[in-house]
């Protein structure tokens, strides 16, 4: 199935993508849009039916107009919906989205249709009139354009003068993360250095965009292989979890598993004698209580909910599988997402299992630098010299 996701005008479906989704399935592509399944059911779940559709089509359209640019980027409505799970889920699926245009001069106001986490990535000009011959066509097809001929299997090679072999020990970063691997400090070595190419040493990123983006390629799929199950962690002080989970909520907010950040800044540390050091430091912003327990912040600092499509329901209401929701009692322990959100500023490390932090040691050092960089009495500066002098694990693969 193919499920085309845009800008609805006035609350009504546009009529240029309804002439599309029609010419598509006239030549035999499953085409599929929110007006079809609002006029099979008489009672929807918005939220539900764009979420189902999204992960369930194996290609999406994506049809950029103004309208849809103000909607996305402000996580409004529908498009907001679909625009948060795009977004999430496009760097791991990048060939099933498909940005196109009925504009034929859209090179000219790209800035003015194209939302800000889609910007770079191509976008095809789809002519209603002639739709067969369209870029699109190919891509929904699978039918190669052009034709290259097939590599020679004797390969040319040109004479020289002299060839500096490189040792193994010279790769060993650049290796694939899909071959044999089982040292979790190997596989973040990998990773960081593909996130903060050229970074040695500290180096700080403060602009919070720039840093989620960062973080979405250190937190990238997979973020476990064969032989590593739970490579990359998360500490501080006597807290520590493995990291199975990465999305983006916004250009400043990510989910880290079920936990909300707002990200303020991050310290990159690359060691380039010993990898098995390498860390980043992330430090967030105060989020807003998400309005379900009745205050403004709490003495621990964090509050637990449920989200069931856009509505919150308390930790207890989550834990027990049913909520009230609109004053009817509803079933959603199938449906509900546990979160937490931090309502003062906070800060922890990402790391490999066994880096040294991991220890009764690195638990005392990382719990009383954190604190003591949110006082401003410590310096990040300070939280590496302190963690240089942590040894090596004895047992640090797995």
């Amino acid at each position: 199935m193919i499920f085309v996701s845009y800008s609805r005008i006035n609350n009504k479906s546009d009529d240029c993508v309804v002439k599309l989704v029609n010419k598509l399935r006239g030549l035999g592509y499953n085409v599929e849009m929110d007006e079809m399944i609002i006029q099979e059911k008489s009672s929807i779940n918005f939220t539900e039916m764009m979420s189902k559709s999204l992960k369930t089509a194996e290609k999406v359209i994506v049809v950029l107009s103004e309208s849809y640019k103000i909607k996305a980027d402000s996580f409004l409505g529908g498009v907001g919906e679909e625009y948060r799970y795009i977004i999430s889920d496009i760097k791991a699926n990048d060939n099933k989205y498909i940005l196109v245009s009925f504009d034929s001069n859209f090179t000219t106001c790209l800035d003015k249709i194209l939302p800000d986490y889609l910007k770079e990535r191509q976008v095809l000009y789809v002519d209603l009139n002639d739709v067969e011959s369209s870029e699109l066509m190919y891509k929904l097809s699978g039918v190669k354009k052009i034709i290259f001929t097939d590599v020679n299997t004797s390969k040319y090679i040109p004479k020289c003068h002299s060839v500096s072999k490189k040792t193994d020990d010279d790769c060993i970063f650049r290796k694939s993360e899909f071959d044999y691997i089982n040292d979790s400090t190997i596989f973040f070595d990998s990773r960081i250095r593909d996130a903060f190419p050229g970074v040695r040493g500290l180096k700080i990123f403060d602009n919070p965009v720039e840093c989620v983006e960062r973080l979405s390629i250190l937190l990238k799929p997979p973020l476990y292989i064969k032989s590593l199950t739970d490579p990359i962690w998360y500490f501080r002080g006597h807290s520590c979890l493995q990291i199975n989970s990465f999305a983006i909520i916004n250009k400043n907010k990510v989910l880290l598993g079920h936990d909300e950040y707002i990200i303020d800044k991050i310290g990159v540390y690359i060691n380039p004698d010993m990898y098995y050091r390498d860390f980043v430091y992330v430090q967030t912003k105060p989020d807003m209580t998400c309005g379900v327990y009745g205050y403004d912040n709490v003495d621990d600092g964090y509050e637990e909910f449920g989200i069931v499509g856009d509505r919150f329901i308390t930790r207890a209401e989550y834990d027990d599988g049913s909520a009230v929701i609109d004053g009817i009692v509803v079933q959603v322990d199938d449906k509900a997402e546990l979160r937490t959100r931090h309502l003062l500023p906070y800060n922890f490390i990402l790391c490999a299992k066994f880096n040294p932090v991991n220890s009764s040691l690195g638990d005392e050092i990382t719990q009383k630098y954190c604190e003591g960089i949110l006082r401003g009495e410590l310096t990040l500066d300070d939280l590496v010299k302190k963690i240089e002098k942590l040894t090596r694990r004895e047992i640090f693969k797995g």
